[in-house]
């Protein structure tokens, strides 16, 4: 596997920036670039069911703004997408539970946001794992810049309930953490991911008890 590879043309005239599938080994692409004139644009996602030999645009929920920016499936095959817009409130998050097909956008907001809402600008990490949705950001509520970490179960994803915040760098004013890339859950139970930063805080972080702590790897990465 890998030995040799080819390029597949998908429609659209925007790069992939994420792939993803399903159990039924359906394909997902998430397209988008960062224009100098445009600013942030995309075709959305691309639908393949035939190992990427044909693909159909699906963006049906998802509005005119198509930049996007991380895309997941769970192992039901529910798909969670972002889409990256740092000016108006098209961006966010968005849930679709048949194949692509319709999205629906998701409200996030935690038990501190201004009018329980926090606009999505620009996502780090988007994983799911055990049925629970996590998702790190950089966004705003209000007027006031946030920097979060969040994680709701996906059975509650579509209700305006409040999400809860993981800490990874604790001590810093709330809503202002450093944002973790997307998580890679071990077989035996350890976590895995990054930050973007500094020598003294940036690098590769692990947790041993599902995210309720992050320690920073020093040791061992050559």
């Amino acid at each position: 596997l890998g030995v040799s590879w080819d390029s597949v043309a998908i429609g659209g005239v925007y790069n992939v920036h994420a792939f993803t599938s399903n159990a039924n080994g359906e394909i997902f692409a998430l397209t988008g670039e960062f224009d100098e004139n445009l600013g942030y644009v995309g075709n959305g996602v691309y639908y393949s069911g035939n190992n990427g030999v044909t693909w159909q645009n699906r963006n049906n929920g998802l509005g005119t703004h198509l930049m996007g920016d991380k895309i997941t499936c769970d192992n039901r095959g529910r798909l969670f997408l972002t889409l990256m817009d740092e000016l108006t409130d098209k961006g966010g998050l968005f849930i679709s539970e048949d194949t692509a097909k319709t999205w629906q956008k998701i409200n996030v907001a935690t038990a501190t946001s201004i009018n329980n809402q926090i606009r999505v600008y620009f996502s780090t990490g988007l994983s799911v794992n055990n049925d629970t949705l996590y998702l790190s950001f950089s966004g705003a509520t209000g007027s006031v810049a946030v920097n979060y970490n969040l994680y709701k179960p996906v059975s509650a994803i579509k209700n305006n309930s409040s999400w809860s915040v993981m800490t990874v760098i604790g001590g810093g004013a709330i809503g202002m953490d450093h944002t973790l890339e997307s998580i890679h859950f071990a077989k035996n139970g350890d976590w895995y991911s990054s930050l973007k930063g500094s020598m003294a805080k940036g690098g590769t972080y692990f947790s041993i008890d599902k995210g309720k702590t992050w320690k920073k790897i020093t040791e061992g990465l050559g």
